[in-house]
Parts: structure tokens; C-alpha cells; sequence
């Protein structure tokens, strides 16, 4: 951008990847199928630059992420044997999950248990945690979530939870994040809890002087 009098919305960037899946040799009744998010797995690392300067970087892009905020939202899920196998690494497992608990200091999010019970199908509160997020996130009061609940529970549901309503303690002081859950039974080896946090980032940008900084 060289004219100062323009701004940028870089809540609306996405990042567009284009390319083409070529087989070395064709196997009779094999088919190949990409996951979702499978390009996140292509990469290192990326980073995020305004102007030359560096907002944020992350590593390993396909399962980590970095705190530099308070919390707003917390995804958590568990997926079992998916590494290095021929398997939909897109897909997480439900592995009897029975509770789960996400703790800001002393502050418990949700509040209540969840009480779930994947053998009688008793996982509804999940999907409605996933819809509000839906909507609470994008900031639509109307939108319809990307999932049914037949699909949400056969991809492998995940937990969301809401902690973006906080009381003033934790919004002034150093945050213990620690996040517990119970499964009915144990959980399988080669098991992966992957936990995801989603988090504000305020920057100062300044037209005249085309100088980006990090606020928080």
C-alpha cells in the first residue's frame, strides 16, 4: 500500500492456497481424499506482517497456536490414532468423553457439567455450544452453523467454550489456563488432546507514519 490515506481491514484476510494432487500410480478401488485442513499441515511455520512488521508468528500451523491475550473462546478435542496413518486426521473421537472444564484462576467455565453420554447419544449440549459459538463469534444472530448434528457427532465432536464474558480480575492480572476433563472410561493409547485458544489482539496502526505495534 503506498498512499497514506488508505487503511487496511486485515480481520477480513484470509490466506489462499491453489494447487494439484497428482497419484504416481493409479491403485485399482483406492481413491484419494483430502481432509479438511490438510494444507495447514504443508507448513512450518507462518507469520503475519503489516508494513514489515512482524503481528504474530506460529509454528507447527496445523496444531498449535500462541497465547498473547486473554481467552475468549476454548476449542478442545481429542482424536486417537490419527498420526502418521491412513486415516482422516480432519475427524476427532469422542474417546466416552463425559465432562469437561476449562479454569481461568479460580473461575470455572461452563459452570455446570456437562454430563455427557456418547452410548445413549446424549451430547446435545455440545452442538448447542457449538451453534452459540457460531453465532457469537461471527457476530450473526441468524447464522445457521456449518454442521448438522448427525455430521458434528460422526466427524468427532469437540468442546467450545465461551469464557469471553470475564470479571475484572482476570482481565487486569496473569492468567492460569487449565482445562480438565473425564472420560467414562480410559482413554485409548496413542491418544492426542489437542486444545485451541482464541484470543484478541489489538494493534496500533498509525497511516501517517506507516508504523504498526503490537498494543496486546
Amino acid at each position: 500500500i503506498q498512499q497514506q490515506d488508505l487503511y487496511t481491514l486485515p480481520y477480513e484476510s484470509f490466506l489462499y492456497v491453489e494447487g494439484n494432487l497428482t497419484k504416481n500410480r493409479v491403485v485399482k478401488g483406492a481413491n484419494v481424499a483430502l481432509g479438511n485442513n490438510c494444507v495447514a499441515f504443508m507448513f512450518d511455520e507462518i507469520r503475519y506482517e503489516l508494513n514489515g512488521v512482524e503481528i504474530d508468528r506460529n509454528r507447527n500451523v496445523d496444531i498449535t497456536s500462541t497465547l498473547k491475550e486473554k481467552p475468549r473462546y476454548v476449542i478442545f478435542a481429542l482424536q486417537t490414532g490419527r498420526k502418521n496413518m491412513p486415516e482422516d486426521i480432519s475427524r476427532f473421537d469422542d474417546c466416552k468423553l463425559t465432562n469437561a472444564k476449562l479454569y481461568l484462576n479460580s473461575e470455572c467455565y461452563p459452570y455446570d457439567d456437562l454430563n455427557l453420554d456418547f452410548d445413549k447419544n446424549r451430547c446435545a449440549i455440545l452442538y448447542d455450544m457449538y451453534a452459540r459459538f457460531c453465532k457469537s463469534y461471527y457476530g450473526y444472530e441468524y447464522l445457521e452453523p456449518s454442521l448438522i448434528f448427525t455430521t458434528f457427532v460422526r466427524n468427532g465432536p469437540f468442546v467450545i467454550i465461551d469464557c469471553s464474558r470475564q470479571n475484572e480480575s482476570i482481565k487486569s492480572d496473569t492468567v492460569d489456563v487449565r482445562l480438565d476433563f473425564e472420560c467414562k472410561e480410559n482413554v485409548p493409547a496413542n491418544t492426542k488432546a489437542y486444545h485451541l485458544i482464541i484470543h484478541d489482539r489489538v494493534v496500533q496502526y498509525n497511516p501517517l507514519t506507516n508504523v504498526e505495534l503490537k498494543i496486546t
